[in-house]
């Protein structure tokens, strides 16, 4: 079941990615406006956690992006080839770049 692993993975990997993101984002924030929160005896800035951003990011990282990433790596593997055993060093190395100008 390796789509479901990547989808789980996904969803996992991009939603604390975006939590972290958020977190660094508010941080940086209050950095830039501590002077003036200080000054004028104001509130901090509202919380920091955007729960709609997080579900779009879960929702993409569950759906969307391990879909393409797997079909696209499988469609790699079905032009190029696999990775052949025993191959000369110019034959892998050749194999690598061609991977990486179609990768990019």
């Amino acid at each position: 079941r390796p789509l479901f692993t990547k989808c789980t993975s996904s969803v996992l990997i991009l939603t604390a990615a975006d939590m972290v993101r958020q977190y660094y984002e508010h941080k940086n924030i209050l950095k830039s406006h501590m002077e003036e929160i200080q000054s004028t005896k104001s509130p901090p800035l509202e919380a920091w956690f955007d729960s709609q951003r997080t579900m779009r990011m879960a929702l993409w990282g569950a759906t969307v992006h391990p879909l393409a990433v797997h079909y696209w790596f499988n469609n790699l593997e079905r032009w190029l080839g696999p990775n052949p055993v025993g191959a000369s060093k110019s034959v892998l190395l050749r194999m690598a770049f061609r991977k990486v100008v179609v990768d990019q």
